[in-house]
């Protein structure tokens, strides 16, 4: 079985693999971390787990894949749904079940500023992944403005609002009433 725990690295250097297939490296500290966090779930559900971390620069997130089609997507605060221009993103990683040796996608902490990522599956429509909530935090505020809580709650609203749009556009066009012109010498007009 796969065993999701906490690493501790001393001098090894950690690797983050985009997906370009080009290498990054950042040399941690001797007490750095590489955090693991679980994109989706064994029963499929659209959950990063943990949701939220605190790191410091030199340490490391190894995003690991369960089952569905999930991606690892940077994004802002202010758009927890949109990708950030030359922000990192895993590209798509389907998984058919749980795995012995699942992809994984890893990410180094260069600060300590928030990171804000989201599954950008479905991106755009009332089946979102990030719309139902699937988003992620290194260094988010605890309390305050740009808390995690207030990213995942802008990312449901965004959801609530694509599910709203699609509802509206699935309802029964309004009748719309009839036409007072008359024809005439087959030109639409008014009769003299």
């Amino acid at each position: 079985m796969f065993f999701r725990t906490l690493i501790l690295l001393s001098t090894v250097t950690v690797v983050a693999l985009f997906s370009s297939n080009i290498a990054v490296s950042a040399l941690p500290t001797q007490n750095s971390q590489v955090f693991q966090v679980v994109v989706g779930s064994a029963t499929g559900e659209t959950i990063f787990t943990p949701n939220s971390i605190t790191a410091r620069p030199g340490d490391a997130v190894m995003f690991i894949f369960d089952p569905k089609n999930h991606s690892v997507t940077q994004s802002s605060f202010e758009n927890p749904c949109t990708r950030l221009n030359n922000g990192l993103d895993s590209d798509f990683h389907p998984v058919a079940s749980v795995s012995q040796t699942p992809p994984t996608f890893s990410v180094p902490v260069k600060d300590s500023k928030p990171m804000w990522f989201y599954c950008r599956q479905n991106a755009n429509t009332p089946a979102s992944h990030c719309g139902k909530g699937m988003v992620f935090a290194v260094n988010a505020q605890v309390n305050g403005q740009k808390s995690f809580a207030n990213f995942q709650a802008a990312a449901e609203n965004i959801g609530q609002q694509l599910a709203a749009s699609a509802a509206l556009a699935n309802a029964a066009p309004a009748t719309q009433p009839n036409s007072t012109t008359t024809p005439f010498n087959g030109v639409f007009g008014f009769m003299p």
